[in-house]
């Protein structure tokens, strides 16, 4: 972590999820891993039980949260799903 940096927490809910004001005061963003993949309707393909487990709230909320993050300039780093939603959102598949 860099010295005076705070990293802040947000829920993966897009009901209490304020992207905006998120964004109004970080000067980076990290997605991290998790056991979830981002789910496969989100890039043109059927679901497959091999690929479960699926979290489409996380999904709404980091696909959101990246096109904000392009659109405001603000950087963001994906890690493992996080990378996952990246790529989605940059129009590419699993």
């Amino acid at each position: 972590m860099v010295p005076g940096s705070l990293p802040v927490m947000f829920a993966g809910l897009p009901e209490v999820t304020d992207i905006g004001g998120l964004l109004d005061v970080v000067d980076g963003v990290l997605l991290t891993g998790a056991r979830a993949n981002v789910h496969p309707t989100r890039f043109g393909v059927e679901p497959c039980a091999a690929h479960e487990p699926y979290d489409e709230g996380r999904d709404c909320v980091a696909l959101t949260l990246v096109e904000a993050c392009v659109a405001k300039g603000v950087p963001v780093f994906g890690v493992c799903r996080g990378l996952q939603a990246i790529n989605v959102f940059s129009g590419g598949t699993l």
